[in-house]
């Protein structure tokens, strides 16, 4: 084990169900000597996991003070590429990065009157990645039209790491983005289509 609490619950446990604990390179014992040293082996595991998790962490917040993105999964329109001075780089992913770019620059311009017009959208196109049933979720539209990533930037509030220019390219402009965040957020209104006929009166306004 690699978590104190957990090991000694675990213990606990096996102990009330009369259950044997036996391991390749560990001597159980169940004298006040062995218990003690099996605590320090356990707590011994558990300092090492907290320790890397936080090298891990320092290294991944060091990597985005300096313009870099550390997802796990690149955002859909991105993949990771090694730089040359070592570490992973976002660069576009086509023809996912033009369906993106299209889809966000779309919304802000109105061409998209709604999230679920853009949703459609996404739908529409077969290389997006889709849920089962080909389905583009609602939140996964809310999520791309928050990512500021797409607009070249990174931020990690949570490390204390404030907005700041990324090294890879955006798919769109930072007033691309800020525009969808202030549609978003109901501070301006998406300009009014021009396909609005009497033929289509509610063209937008149906989800």
């Amino acid at each position: 084990s690699r978590d104190t609490e957990f090991h000694l619950s675990l213990r606990r446990g096996m102990m009330l169900r009369g259950a044997s604990r036996e391991c390749l390179n560990f001597n159980f014992e169940d004298s006040p000597e062995g218990k003690f040293f099996e605590t320090i082996v356990a707590a011994t595991g558990t300092l090492e996991r907290e320790q890397n998790a936080r090298q891990v962490r320092q290294k991944m917040q060091a990597r985005v003070e300096q313009g870099y993105a550390v997802h796990a999964i690149p955002p859909v329109g991105y993949k990771y590429v090694r730089g040359q001075g070592g570490g992973k780089v976002l660069v576009r992913n086509e023809p996912l990065a033009s369906i993106v770019q299209y889809a966000l620059q779309s919304f802000a311009s109105g061409h998209f009157a709604s999230q679920a017009e853009m949703k459609r959208y996404l739908e529409s196109q077969p290389e997006f990645p889709k849920s089962k049933g080909g389905f583009v979720r609602q939140q996964k539209v809310v999520q791309m039209l928050r990512q500021v990533i797409y607009a070249g930037y990174v931020s990690k509030p949570g490390w204390g790491v404030s907005l700041r220019e990324g090294k890879h390219q955006g798919l769109i402009s930072k007033a691309t983005f800020e525009r969808n965040q202030a549609i978003l957020d109901g501070r301006v209104y998406a300009p009014a289509r021009k396909d609005i006929t009497p033929d289509f009166p509610l063209r937008g306004a149906v989800h």
